[in-house]
């Protein structure tokens, strides 16, 4: 039986891509702090407004250090894991919020 050109799949279509997993940042202070991610080889520097959450991804298995360099304090998460700020430090604070 020959299916219609419409119906094949190409073959990049069947070449497993890499799964990403959510984590979350909460800033529970009033002021802004810079951070910097450092998920595998990626780095990324961001500022977080005070009472603001951010949500960013990670390939699935991996894991991110956030950074505070104004405390020098730091958070590792994985997929669904969160960071808080409090009290102008970052600590490791239970599930993402999504």
């Amino acid at each position: 039986m020959k299916l219609p050109v419409r119906w094949m799949v190409p073959a990049w279509a069947l070449i497993s891509a890499p799964a990403w997993a959510d984590w979350s940042i909460t800033n529970k202070d009033s002021a802004s702090y810079e951070l910097t991610a450092k998920c595998g080889r990626d780095k990324e520097t961001w500022w977080i407004s005070g009472g603001v959450t951010k949500v960013s991804s990670v390939s699935e298995g991996r894991s991110c250090t956030v950074v505070m360099p104004k405390s020098g304090s730091s958070c590792t998460v994985k997929e669904g894991q969160a960071c808080v700020i409090r009290a102008g430090r970052i600590f490791k604070g239970g599930r993402a919020r999504i």
